[in-house]
Protein backbone atom coordinates (compact mmCIF):
# COMPACT_ATOMS: atom_id res chain seq x y z
CA UNK A 1 0.00 0.00 0.00
CA UNK A 2 2.59 2.80 0.91
CA UNK A 3 4.74 1.73 -2.30
CA UNK A 4 1.51 2.43 -4.37
CA UNK A 5 1.01 5.74 -2.48
CA UNK A 6 4.44 6.64 -2.82
CA UNK A 7 4.13 5.75 -6.73
CA UNK A 8 1.08 7.80 -7.22
CA UNK A 9 2.38 10.96 -5.44
CA UNK A 10 5.96 10.48 -7.33
CA UNK A 11 3.41 10.35 -10.58
CA UNK A 12 1.57 13.30 -9.61
CA UNK A 13 5.03 15.42 -9.47
CA UNK A 14 6.16 14.59 -12.32
CA UNK A 15 2.88 15.84 -13.89
CA UNK A 16 3.54 18.78 -12.18
CA UNK A 17 6.91 19.49 -12.83
CA UNK A 18 5.82 18.83 -16.95
CA UNK A 19 3.04 21.26 -16.65
CA UNK A 20 5.27 24.08 -14.68
CA UNK A 21 7.92 23.55 -17.22
CA UNK A 22 5.61 23.99 -20.53
CA UNK A 23 3.93 26.65 -18.78
CA UNK A 24 7.80 28.28 -18.27
CA UNK A 25 8.30 27.84 -22.04
CA UNK A 26 5.21 29.94 -22.93
CA UNK A 27 5.75 32.72 -21.04
CA UNK A 28 9.52 32.86 -22.40
CA UNK A 29 8.21 32.62 -26.20
CA UNK A 30 6.14 35.19 -25.04
CA UNK A 31 9.11 37.55 -23.09
CA UNK A 32 11.30 36.47 -25.91
CA UNK A 33 8.60 38.05 -28.78
CA UNK A 34 8.13 41.19 -26.56
CA UNK A 35 12.29 41.48 -25.97
CA UNK A 36 12.72 41.75 -29.88
CA UNK A 37 10.18 44.10 -30.71
CA UNK A 38 11.61 46.53 -27.75
CA UNK A 39 15.12 45.84 -30.01
CA UNK A 40 13.11 46.76 -33.02
CA UNK A 41 11.91 49.82 -31.88
CA UNK A 42 15.33 50.72 -30.05
CA UNK A 43 17.58 49.68 -33.64
CA UNK A 44 14.71 51.63 -35.71
CA UNK A 45 15.19 54.84 -34.87
CA UNK A 46 17.24 56.43 -31.91
CA UNK A 47 15.40 57.98 -29.07
CA UNK A 48 16.40 62.08 -30.56
CA UNK A 49 16.24 63.22 -26.70
CA UNK A 50 19.63 64.09 -25.33
CA UNK A 51 19.27 65.31 -21.68
CA UNK A 52 15.75 64.42 -21.24
CA UNK A 53 14.92 60.93 -22.29
CA UNK A 54 12.83 59.48 -19.74
CA UNK A 55 12.60 62.05 -17.41
CA UNK A 56 11.27 64.68 -19.74
CA UNK A 57 12.71 67.71 -17.96
CA UNK A 58 16.71 66.69 -17.65
CA UNK A 59 16.45 66.56 -13.74
CA UNK A 60 17.91 63.17 -14.34
CA UNK A 61 14.86 61.49 -13.21
CA UNK A 62 14.51 57.81 -15.41
CA UNK A 63 17.79 59.01 -17.36
CA UNK A 64 19.93 56.07 -17.04
CA UNK A 65 23.02 58.22 -17.90
CA UNK A 66 22.24 60.15 -14.84
CA UNK A 67 22.76 56.55 -12.66
CA UNK A 68 19.24 55.40 -12.10
CA UNK A 69 20.37 51.55 -11.70
CA UNK A 70 19.72 52.16 -8.41
CA UNK A 71 16.22 53.65 -9.23
CA UNK A 72 14.85 50.42 -9.89
CA UNK A 73 13.51 48.40 -12.95
CA UNK A 74 13.34 49.65 -16.46
CA UNK A 75 10.23 47.26 -17.00
CA UNK A 76 8.75 46.56 -13.91
CA UNK A 77 7.40 43.39 -15.27
CA UNK A 78 4.36 44.18 -13.80
CA UNK A 79 2.69 46.81 -16.46
CA UNK A 80 4.60 49.44 -14.86
CA UNK A 81 6.10 52.27 -17.43
CA UNK A 82 9.13 50.94 -19.87
CA UNK A 83 12.24 53.25 -19.56
CA UNK A 84 12.52 54.70 -23.17
CA UNK A 85 16.56 53.61 -23.23
CA UNK A 86 15.65 49.93 -22.03
CA UNK A 87 17.10 47.75 -25.59
CA UNK A 88 16.77 44.57 -24.91
CA UNK A 89 15.65 41.92 -21.98
CA UNK A 90 17.90 38.79 -21.42
CA UNK A 91 15.76 35.97 -19.26
CA UNK A 92 17.16 33.25 -17.53
CA UNK A 93 16.44 30.00 -16.11
CA UNK A 94 15.97 29.18 -12.44
CA UNK A 95 19.57 29.78 -10.41
CA UNK A 96 21.35 29.78 -13.89
CA UNK A 97 23.42 32.43 -15.46
CA UNK A 98 24.36 30.84 -18.88
CA UNK A 99 22.78 32.05 -21.92
CA UNK A 100 19.52 29.79 -23.57
CA UNK A 101 19.94 29.79 -27.65
CA UNK A 102 17.23 31.69 -28.09
CA UNK A 103 18.80 34.89 -26.92
CA UNK A 104 21.99 34.57 -28.73
CA UNK A 105 19.67 36.05 -32.09
CA UNK A 106 18.45 38.75 -29.96
CA UNK A 107 21.98 40.13 -28.42
CA UNK A 108 24.16 39.90 -31.48
CA UNK A 109 21.47 41.92 -32.86
CA UNK A 110 22.00 44.32 -29.55
CA UNK A 111 25.59 44.25 -30.60
CA UNK A 112 25.16 45.69 -33.86
CA UNK A 113 22.97 47.67 -32.86
CA UNK A 114 25.55 49.24 -30.42
CA UNK A 115 28.52 48.74 -33.00
CA UNK A 116 27.25 49.90 -36.11
CA UNK A 117 23.81 51.12 -36.09
CA UNK A 118 21.70 53.69 -34.51
CA UNK A 119 23.39 53.50 -30.48
CA UNK A 120 26.96 53.20 -31.99
CA UNK A 121 27.83 56.71 -30.30
CA UNK A 122 26.15 55.44 -26.86
CA UNK A 123 27.34 52.89 -23.96
CA UNK A 124 25.54 49.93 -21.93
CA UNK A 125 24.08 49.64 -19.07
CA UNK A 126 23.49 45.85 -18.07
CA UNK A 127 21.54 45.58 -14.82
CA UNK A 128 21.29 41.74 -13.72
CA UNK A 129 18.46 40.66 -11.79
CA UNK A 130 17.18 37.57 -9.79
CA UNK A 131 13.90 36.37 -8.31
CA UNK A 132 12.97 36.29 -4.96
CA UNK A 133 14.34 32.93 -4.04
CA UNK A 134 17.84 32.57 -1.87
CA UNK A 135 19.37 35.08 -0.01
CA UNK A 136 20.36 38.72 -0.90
CA UNK A 137 23.46 38.09 -1.31
CA UNK A 138 23.39 34.98 -3.07
CA UNK A 139 20.72 36.90 -5.34
CA UNK A 140 23.22 39.65 -5.88
CA UNK A 141 25.84 37.73 -7.01
CA UNK A 142 23.74 35.75 -9.34
CA UNK A 143 22.62 38.83 -11.06
CA UNK A 144 26.40 40.02 -11.77
CA UNK A 145 27.25 36.49 -13.17
CA UNK A 146 23.91 37.25 -15.23
CA UNK A 147 24.98 40.74 -16.49
CA UNK A 148 28.81 39.35 -16.81
CA UNK A 149 27.35 36.29 -19.16
CA UNK A 150 25.98 39.11 -21.12
CA UNK A 151 28.80 41.49 -21.17
CA UNK A 152 31.16 38.84 -22.54
CA UNK A 153 28.76 37.79 -25.02
CA UNK A 154 28.69 41.19 -26.61
CA UNK A 155 32.25 41.74 -26.02
CA UNK A 156 32.68 38.68 -28.06
CA UNK A 157 30.84 40.56 -30.68
CA UNK A 158 33.13 43.49 -31.22
CA UNK A 159 31.76 45.67 -28.39
CA UNK A 160 34.46 47.47 -26.24
CA UNK A 161 34.73 46.54 -22.64
CA UNK A 162 34.36 50.24 -21.85
CA UNK A 163 31.21 51.01 -23.19
CA UNK A 164 29.30 48.39 -20.77
CA UNK A 165 28.71 49.14 -17.17
CA UNK A 166 27.77 46.57 -15.27
CA UNK A 167 25.50 45.98 -12.36
CA UNK A 168 23.05 43.88 -10.17
CA UNK A 169 20.20 44.67 -8.50
CA UNK A 170 19.45 40.96 -7.24
CA UNK A 171 16.42 40.46 -6.13
CA UNK A 172 15.75 43.95 -5.25
CA UNK A 173 13.00 44.63 -7.75
CA UNK A 174 11.72 41.35 -8.09
CA UNK A 175 7.79 40.87 -8.12
CA UNK A 176 7.28 37.51 -8.90
CA UNK A 177 5.17 35.13 -6.92
CA UNK A 178 4.68 32.02 -8.48
CA UNK A 179 6.86 30.30 -11.16
CA UNK A 180 5.26 32.09 -14.44
CA UNK A 181 6.22 35.59 -12.36
CA UNK A 182 9.56 34.50 -10.90
CA UNK A 183 10.57 33.88 -14.73
CA UNK A 184 9.94 37.51 -15.65
CA UNK A 185 12.34 38.68 -12.42
CA UNK A 186 15.36 36.00 -13.93
CA UNK A 187 16.76 39.19 -16.40
CA UNK A 188 19.69 40.99 -17.65
CA UNK A 189 18.45 44.71 -18.84
CA UNK A 190 20.19 46.22 -21.62
CA UNK A 191 19.95 49.72 -20.81
CA UNK A 192 20.82 52.47 -23.74
CA UNK A 193 23.58 55.21 -21.91
CA UNK A 194 23.92 58.45 -24.06
CA UNK A 195 27.75 59.78 -23.65
CA UNK A 196 28.09 63.05 -22.56
CA UNK A 197 30.86 65.05 -23.39
CA UNK A 198 32.37 66.94 -20.23
CA UNK A 199 34.09 70.43 -20.41
CA UNK A 200 37.49 70.34 -19.11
Amino acid sequence: MTNAISWHAASWKVTQLRDSMAAMRTVRTLLLVLGLAALAMGCGGKNKKSDTAGGGDGSGVGDTHAGNANKGSADTGNGGAKDPNLQDVVYFEFDKSDLMPADIEALAKVAECFSTGPLKNDNMQLVGRADPRGSTEYNDALGMRRADTVANFLVGKGIATGRIEKTSRGERDATGTDEASYAKDRRVDVMRVEIRLSKR
